[in-house]
This record gives structure tokens, C-alpha cells and sequence, in this order.
């Protein structure tokens, strides 16, 4: 849509940084999240407090990078800010395997670089182990279904987003992912 449909895209655009600009409430409520999971864990990791609010921290700056369209231009899109599995409905077919997702609930939704839903969907969705095991046979394929879908609507993932620009784009956060 972005070229395909330039002034509809301005429009959702410029809804998600109203959105992007309310939705830094998304960022309070994980940062309060951060803080009663501290006092709830402070009587058995008394010992570990100051290190685990250092991590906030670090966490919540490394955020940042992801929600800012500076660091990701021209690859920004209307991102949906909210991306875990509670989010997301799927259809089945007749033998129960899944054909289709829908994402809901958008009211977190900004212009930002699309690595804040991936790294989002990640951390919530999937345990270190297992980012670490598969974080790079998901970004390739995560990136091969994106090729295939603008393919599809007359768009072309290599020039439009190379995997070599998801890549680079993904590596500062793989860390924090534990990836």
C-alpha cells in the first residue's frame, strides 16, 4: 500500500504516529508490568534486585531504537504494536490445519520499523531457548512468506525489504532477545 496506494498509506501513517504518540501508554504499562513483577519477586531475589532493574533498563532503551522511524526509514510501516498470540485469529480447514490469520485489537498500532511486531511477537511468544534454536530459520521464513505475499499484490520484497536489511535491522535486538 505504501506504493501502490500512497495517499491511503499517509492516512493509516499519520493515524499510527497519533497512535505511536498515545500509544507510548503501551510502553508505561510494560514498564509497570517490570515493576510488580520486581516487588512480587523482591522477598525471594533480594540479592539480584539491583541487576534486574539495570536490565529494565537496558530493555526498555533498547525499545526505543525499535519504535523510532528514524532508525528504520524507508522500510517503516503501520505497525500493530500488540503482536502476541491472543492477538491474533485463525481460520482452519477441514482437517483443522491453518489457513488464514487475522490480526486484531490495532489500538496500539504507530509507524515504526516492522522489527518492533517481530521482536515483540518473539519475546512474548517463545521461550530463549527456543529463540536462540530458531531465530534464524524464523527470519528466514517469516521474510520468504513477505516475499511471497508482495509478490502477490505486485510488490518486490528485494527491493522493498531485502532479508539483508531485516537482518541488519534485527541484529541489535537479538540480544535482548536472547537470540
Amino acid at each position: 500500500m505504501k506504493e501502490q496506494r500512497p495517499e491511503a498509506f499517509e492516512q493509516y501513517k499519520q493515524a499510527g504516529v497519533v497512535a505511536g504518540e498515545q500509544g507510548s501508554g503501551l510502553i508505561t504499562l510494560m514498564k509497570e508490568s517490570f515493576d510488580r513483577a520486581l516487588v512480587t519477586m523482591k522477598t525471594r531475589f533480594e540479592s539480584e534486585q539491583d541487576r534486574i532493574g539495570a536490565v529494565k533498563d537496558a530493555v526498555f532503551e533498547s525499545l526505543k531504537g525499535c519504535c523510532d522511524p528514524a532508525t528504520a526509514e524507508p522500510y517503516c510501516v503501520v505497525t500493530h504494536g500488540d503482536c502476541w498470540i491472543n492477538n491474533l485469529i485463525y481460520s482452519h480447514n477441514e482437517n483443522n490445519v491453518a489457513t488464514g490469520v487475522i490480526l486484531t485489537d490495532w489500538q496500539s498500532s504507530r509507524y515504526a520499523s516492522p522489527i518492533l511486531d517481530l521482536c515483540y511477537f518473539f519475546f512474548i511468544s517463545a521461550g530463549e531457548q527456543f529463540r536462540r534454536e530458531h531465530m534464524d530459520s524464523l527470519l528466514h521464513a517469516y521474510h520468504a512468506s513477505l516475499a511471497d505475499f508482495l509478490t502477490r499484490i505486485g510488490g518486490d520484497a528485494s527491493r522493498q525489504f531485502p532479508l539483508t536489511t531485516l537482518l541488519r535491522l534485527m541484529k541489535p535486538f537479538r540480544d535482548l532477545l536472547g537470540s
